[in-house]
C-alpha cells in the first residue's frame, strides 16, 4: 500500500509519534500499534463536521488536545480520516500538517488524472484505498 510506505516515512524521525488511518471502522496504526478510545468519537465528530460543510474534505484539519495528546485530524475523504498523534504538545502543528497535506497530494498526483476535486486534479481517493 503506497500511502502506507509514505506515511511510514513521514513519522519516521520523532516528529509524529504516530500516524493513524480510521476507514469505516477499521483503525490502523503504525509505525507501532496503540489505540486509543477517543478515536472513534473525533471520526464521528469529523464525518459530521464534513457533511455540515464545516470541514472540506482534503483542506481543512481539526486539532483536538487531550490527556497530554495532540491529535490532528485530516478527512481524506467519506469515511476516511488520518489521524497524527503526538505526546508533545510543543510541535508546530499547522507547519506538520502543511507537511502531511503536500505529501499526500504528491502522491494524488502519482494517480493518473481522471477528474478535478478540486485540490490535487486526480482522482486521490484510489491511492489511499
Amino acid at each position: 500500500m503506497v500511502l502506507k510506505e509514505s506515511l511510514s516515512l513521514l513519522v519516521d524521525g520523532n516528529v509524529i509519534h504516530e500516524a493513524i488511518i480510521i476507514s469505516d471502522s477499521r483503525i490502523e496504526c503504525f509505525p507501532c500499534v496503540h489505540t486509543y478510545d477517543s478515536l472513534l468519537l473525533i471520526k464521528s465528530l469529523i464525518d459530521k463536521l464534513v457533511k455540515d460543510n464545516i470541514l472540506r474534505v482534503f483542506c481543512d484539519y481539526l486539532t483536538v488536545r487531550e490527556n497530554g495528546y495532540t491529535i490532528v485530524a485530516i478527512p481524506l475523504r467519506k469515511n476516511l480520516v488520518l489521524l497524527l498523534v503526538s505526546h508533545t504538545a510543543l510541535l508546530d502543528f499547522n507547519k506538520i500538517v502543511q507537511e502531511v497535506l503536500r505529501s499526500l497530494r504528491k502522491l494524488g498526483r502519482v494517480q493518473t488524472p481522471l477528474h478535478s476535486d478540486g485540490v490535487s486534479r486526480t482522482k486521490y481517493a484510489e491511492t489511499v484505498l
